[in-house]
């Protein structure tokens, strides 16, 4: 399933040729760069580090993510995709069970809670996606 979604990703990006704002391109490149940080102690690159070298090497992934966020961003709104109080409590549903909270209090952590919506809005994203593909099977020997 993860495979199928990254290939509709890849096939949506590699199919719209456009500009990309280089300051958005700029912003991911910080955010590998901060994500980065993460993992020294200090939160501190090593003085040895050639950022400049990091952010050439990066830089074509972090243009497709920038690719990838705005032509997100339009099928969103062309589809009118939304999280929905009932989109939260169908995640409720399925995870109280697991991490041992009362749905109640699931579903008032996810209204306010922003990794959460984003999750609920990008399987939605997905499931369009995935209901609107083409796929072609080939055997391959």
């Amino acid at each position: 399933d993860r495979k199928f979604a990254d290939d509709l990703i890849n096939e949506l990006v590699k199919k719209h040729t456009f500009d990309v704002p280089e300051s958005l391109v700029k912003s991911i490149l910080d955010s590998f760069v901060e994500e980065l940080k993460f993992q020294y102690p200090n939160k501190t690159l090593p003085q040895s580090f050639d950022e400049k070298k990091y952010r050439d090497e990066n830089r074509e992934y972090a243009l497709f993510q920038a690719k990838w966020f705005l032509i997100r961003e339009q099928i969103i709104e062309k589809e009118q995709l939304k999280v929905e109080d009932a989109d939260l409590d169908l995640q409720a549903e399925k995870e109280a069970g697991k991490v041992g909270i009362d749905k109640a209090r699931l579903i008032e952590f996810y209204k306010t809670s922003n990794s959460v919506q984003e999750r609920v809005l990008t399987d939605k994203l997905m499931t369009t996606l995935k209901n609107s593909a083409v796929v072609t099977e080939k055997i391959i020997d």
